[in-house]
């Protein structure tokens, strides 16, 4: 109660300054005539036309002026830009939509001249877990274009034994493919409707959308593609394109939520945003990611979030676009729930530094776990998602500030903040308990501490660590700089910080009975959105993979520059003083921004480039045309899936790499890298029932090293093998060198002399072999 009376207070304190300033400017003349005049007398001369009305305006003398209409129409224009949707906000919503969908398609265009791509270099171009994720969206869309009907798709995803064979597994449960799911019923109404307005043009040409043309590739072979929404996978890089879209739109909404409902904040968010736009997505280079999918629904929440705090309450329509965009958010991205859980924590942050009451705290924490948990029954309780720490941080976050209500001293605050943080490790534990803990995620524990230099590197999380990716952010991303966006947001969150101190100090020493309590310097939205970049630098610190949400966060910050809040005192002379610096520093960021960032957005309409990679169009071919549906595939995980996916091949192992189980076969097929006796091996295969294993040259040798980088001296797989794998025959060659396309001579005397593997396949970088049955060991002599 106390700290809604003091939230009151400062309410009433803002109106009387507001009243005071208005007098002042009513002294100095600078509201006109009009403004000096009293309600009364000023009513009537608002309406135009003849009558009584007319003659009252006429007697009063009170006449309107220019600079009266002026002032109505200024303030009626600020009326409307404090509703959040007005004409110019719009119109910037739907540009940043478009246009960033355009510029993702001539970039996907330009760098792979994907329109003269066959189907199969199409999907090939898409890499290890991209094409793996994609192969669901082929196998839904299928399904219903062969005449099944959803309820049998969904069946076939929840008994699939395809993609960890032969064990069957329920996909929907184990990953998330709901986006695939979705996009495959879309792109079958699609269909379906384009065969209803265009029957007689037929599926060759998806019913007329679709264009398909003949070219001829290098070797002088006529192939044919197509192009046009109705093909499958234009129909689903559409699709990611518009989330994308939707990612700078609710983008250019956040910054302008956070400027104070100011278009300079959106436009400076903006432009931000296409200077430094390889570092805040990646959609041109791996559409199929999950972060494609769910990231944009992120950044639509945190907006919403912010305008919530910013208007100091929320209304039903908010708490929809919270919820539904987290449960979006959670349902595509198995990570979501540490995004939330940096969220989550963030709110209560700004609820324990007293800028929100405890009532709104609750409820924009209650509409987040509102949105979260109808993806743990849609994914059929997984465990991630059951076990996530966000979750027990949010519960317990909202019983506590529940039972604190809004209370004052610090001694308070701190205990709250104690009692949530012990409350999280109880349910950890209860629930840890409860469903046997969380093994499959182990690996995620293990890289982390390996990042932070607080434990030791296994083979898994060594795998992961020798890809740039998943090390800690280098210094050479705050490139950044150059676009000024990283100085600018260092400067608002140096402002944010000193005046949240300001506010916290206030806090510390609590003023006396009667005596007022100071007002909050500091806006709950930026707050909000400090902590949130904050925890953001952290993730990004740790994991390169997470800078998008790094960048977002500090495009979000530096947008805050723009706001006249931040250039100009409220109190500090007249308008036009305030408009001169303000606009000066819109100016300065534009055009400081533009003398680098121009350049990096504009050279990719340049880019003359070209998908290639004939090697693992031939294997795929090859498998197609060479091997039956029920015979399964291993070798490393890209490859693999690929296989998966576009040969629709049975595979061992695949890209998602996020169970004990799954790692642990991994582990036994990368024993190929290994110096493994050929019987060993054979009999490691033979027990995983693999019927043809690929042997990538160019992982087995020193090509899979990241050049002179030392964060990688250690990352050849076949030292990784000798390191974390030992074995008895240390002085034999590794099996995949023994098999490699380039000892053919050692090939065949191996094979005549253990007579377990035959090869069936070979090009300049893959050899496939053939794993014998034992009833065949002793009648067939092998050859290569």
């Amino acid at each position: 109660m106390a700290e809604a009376k003091r939230l009151e207070i400062e309410a009433l304190q803002r109106k009387v300054e507001e009243r005071k300033r208005e007098l002042a400017q009513i002294e100095t003349g600078s509201l006109g005539h009009e403004a000096a005049t009293s309600p009364q007398d000023k009513a009537p001369a608002r309406k135009r036309g003849g009558g009584k009305d007319s003659k009252v305006a006429k007697n009063s003398g009170t006449v309107p002026s220019k600079k009266t209409s002026k002032q109505h129409s200024k303030r009626w224009r600020q009326t409307e830009a404090t509703g959040g949707w007005d004409l110019a906000l719009v119109v910037l919503l739907v540009v940043a939509w478009i246009g960033h969908k355009a510029y993702l398609h001539m970039r996907l265009e330009n760098e792979k001249f994907f329109s003269m791509l066959t189907d199969t270099e199409r999907e090939a171009s898409f890499q290890s877990e991209q094409v793996w994720y994609y192969g669901f969206y082929k196998m839904v869309s299928g399904d219903l274009e062969k005449g099944l009907d959803l309820s049998k798709a969904m069946a076939r995803l929840m008994a699939e034994n395809t993609t960890e064979y032969p064990t069957t597994i329920n996909a929907l449960e184990r990953f998330n493919v709901y986006p695939e799911v979705a996009v495959g019923v879309l792109h079958h109404g699609y269909i379906s409707l384009n065969a209803m307005l265009h029957p007689s043009s037929g599926p060759d040409t998806c019913y007329g959308s679709c264009t398909c043309f003949s070219v001829k590739d290098e070797d002088g072979t006529s192939i044919t593609t197509c192009t046009g929404l109705g093909h499958p996978i234009y129909f689903y890089i559409e699709c990611v394109f518009h989330l994308a879209g939707l990612h700078a739109a609710a983008l250019l909404y956040l910054c302008y939520e956070l400027g104070g409902g100011t278009l300079a904040s959106a436009v400076v968010g903006l432009v931000f945003f296409a200077f430094n736009h390889e570092n805040a997505c990646r959609y041109m280079w791996a559409p199929p990611l999950r972060e494609s999918f769910s990231f944009p629904f992120f950044v639509l929440q945190m907006a919403f979030v912010v305008k919530i705090l910013r208007a100091r309450t929320a209304t039903v329509t908010d708490l929809i676009v919270v919820t539904c965009a987290t449960f979006f958010f959670a349902i595509s991205w198995q990570l979501s729930q540490f995004a939330l859980l940096t969220q989550s924590t963030a709110l209560c942050g700004v609820f324990l530094l007293g800028y929100v009451p405890a009532r709104l705290h609750n409820t924009l924490q209650g509409a987040t776990v509102a949105g979260f948990l109808p993806t743990i029954a849609l994914m059929m309780g997984n465990t991630l998602s059951v076990n996530a720490l966000f979750l027990q941080f949010a519960v317990s976050a909202l019983g506590g500030a529940f039972a604190a209500g809004d209370g004052q001293s610090l001694a308070v605050r701190v205990m709250t903040g104690v009692a949530i943080l012990g409350s999280t490790g109880f349910l950890r534990a209860l629930i840890s308990a409860i469903s046997g803990g969380v093994r499959d995620g182990g690996h995620i524990i293990a890289l982390l501490m390996a990042n932070m230099g607080l434990g030791p590197h296994d083979f898994h999380t060594k795998l992961y660590a020798c890809a740039p990716e998943f090390l800690p952010m280098t210094t050479e991303y705050f490139d950044m700089s150059e676009t000024l966006l990283f100085p600018t947001c260092v400067a608002v969150a140096i402002r944010v910080l000193y005046l949240t101190t300001v506010d916290f100090w206030g806090i510390v020493n609590v003023p006396a009975p009667g005596v007022d309590t100071p007002t909050r310097q500091a806006q709950p939205e930026h707050v909000y959105m400090f902590l949130q970049t904050i925890w953001f630098t952290v993730m990004a610190g740790l994991f390169m993979r997470l800078k998008l949400f790094w960048t977002t966060g500090i495009i979000a910050m530096a947008s805050i520059a723009a706001s006249k809040s931040f250039v100009c005192s409220s109190n500090r002379g007249r308008q036009l003083d305030q408009r001169i610096p303000h606009t000066a520093l819109i100016g300065l960021l534009l055009a400081g921004s533009a003398v680098t960032g121009w350049e990096k957005f504009y050279n990719p309409f340049f880019i003359e480039d070209q998908w290639q990679s004939p090697e693992m169009v031939e294997l795929v071919s090859w498998a197609k045309t060479s091997t039956q549906p029920t015979e399964a595939f291993a070798g490393t995980m890209s490859i693999t899936s690929f296989v998966w996916a576009v040969a629709e091949r049975p595979i061992v192992n695949h890209a998602h790499y996020e169970t004990v189980k799954m790692r642990n076969i991994t582990l036994d097929i990368y024993k190929m890298h290994s110096r493994m006796t050929d019987r060993d091996f054979w009999g490691t295969l033979r027990s995983l029932s693999v019927t043809y294993l690929i042997v990538d040259q160019d992982f087995c040798g020193h090509k899979w090293s990241q050049g002179e980088d030392p964060r990688f001296k250690d990352c050849g797989i076949i030292t990784m093998m000798d390191t974390f794998v030992l074995s008895k025959s240390r002085g034999m060659k590794p099996f995949c060198m023994r098999w490699s396309a380039d000892s053919t001579s050692n090939r065949k005397s191996s094979n005549r002399k253990t007579q377990l593997f035959r090869e069936v396949y070979s090009n300049d970088r893959f050899v496939v072999l053939s794993v014998l049955p034992p009833k065949r060991l002793d009648t067939q002599i092998l050859t290569g």
